[in-house]
């Protein structure tokens, strides 16, 4: 058994509490009047420390994004690990999306913003990567879902699995936004647990495959 690194694992240590209090501070204000002096001063330490890890703030920025898509993809797989079948899988792991970003709204909000992209609009690797794996407990659900029949999806047309992920995960995205921003009350004042047991239901329902129908 190899020993650990004692430098690299203080470095580790280091770089994940000023993510962590990034991420508190970002709780209570915006992320433009973030600055890496006063998240060094929430860690406790110098205030040269975070140039260590960080080039600037739009880095820590993207990290702590990466570290909030990590924590997203660990809810949403837990969630939906416990489903007998695809569609109670999906139902579970939306409930689980949506109580993610309600519960900790300043970081989705910093996930999904401008504030972590690239000047050209794209994301860094490690942001990307971790987006990417959220993504993909969405896309092998349905694959999975395709695959037994419970799902309308074709699995072995690469287009058709990317518009069921893309259709599911805009809806997702979009349903979630109208609860932050509170403009779904404009239309129901339903309890958000019951209306998105609703929703998730109407998700199941449309990817479902159609029964022919009964003639005469």
């Amino acid at each position: 058994m190899s020993e650990a690194h004692p430098a690299t694992s203080g470095t580790e240590s280091l770089r994940t509490t000023l993510i962590d209090a990034a991420a508190a501070l970002l709780a209570q204000s915006e992320a433009a009047s973030l600055s890496l002096r006063e998240v060094a001063r929430r860690a406790g330490i110098s205030h040269n420390a975070p140039y260590r890890h960080f080039r600037d703030k739009a880095e820590l920025l993207a990290a702590v994004a990466a570290a909030g898509y990590d924590r997203l993809r660990l809810t949403v797989e837990r969630a939906a690990a416990g489903a007998p079948d695809a569609a109670e899988g999906l139902t579970a792991l939306i409930g689980a999306f949506v109580a993610f970003a309600l519960e900790d709204r300043s970081r989705y909000a910093l996930m999904i913003g401008k504030d972590v992209r690239n000047p050209d609009g794209s994301l860094s690797p490690e942001l990307r990567g971790a987006a990417d794996r959220a993504r993909h407990v969405l896309r092998d659900l349905l694959i999975r879902g395709g695959r037994s029949g419970t799902f309308s999806i074709d699995v072995d047309d690469e287009d058709d699995v990317s518009a069921a992920v893309v259709t599911v995960w805009s809806t997702l995205h979009g349903y979630t936004l109208l609860e932050l921003d509170r403009l779904r009350q404009l239309e129901t004042t339903l309890e958000i647990d019951q209306l998105t047991k609703h929703v998730a239901m109407r998700l199941v329902t449309g990817l479902r495959p159609r029964r022919a129908p009964v003639s005469g």
